[in-house]
């Protein structure tokens, strides 16, 4: 038994547990915020046995599609030199980032009961 969960855009969250109720899953969302660039996103958790974990895979990426690489402007604090203040924001730096499509984590599921 595995224990699915599925890191998903907000935006794509209803339309992923959707797809996966046509698909006879049964889904949890969770309201959860991404590290990086605070953003919403939402945690999908379902159940199901081993054999069906790539059909599960497969209906999420369905859904979610690719990820795709976006540049953003990532702030950085800087001290001011020969001083004792605070750290000020001194820019940022231009990185690439990928975003989108899904993160799907799958853990053994020791016990599962329906009630």
């Amino acid at each position: 038994m595995k224990l699915i969960y599925a890191i998903v855009e907000r935006d794509n969250a209803e339309r992923v547990t959707d797809a996966l109720n046509g698909k006879g899953y049964q889904a949890t969302m969770i309201s959860s915020t991404g590290g990086f660039l605070k953003k919403g996103n939402s945690t999908i958790m379902t159940c199901t046995e081993d054999d069906n974990l790539q059909d599960v895979v497969k209906v999420i990426k369905a859904v979610c599609g690719e990820r795709v690489s976006v540049d953003v402007n990532v702030p950085y604090n800087a001290m001011v030199q020969g001083t004792q203040s605070a750290p000020i924001w001194a820019g940022g730096i231009r990185q690439t980032i990928q975003v989108g499509g899904a993160v799907i984590i799958a853990v053994e599921a020791c016990f599962y009961e329906k009630i």
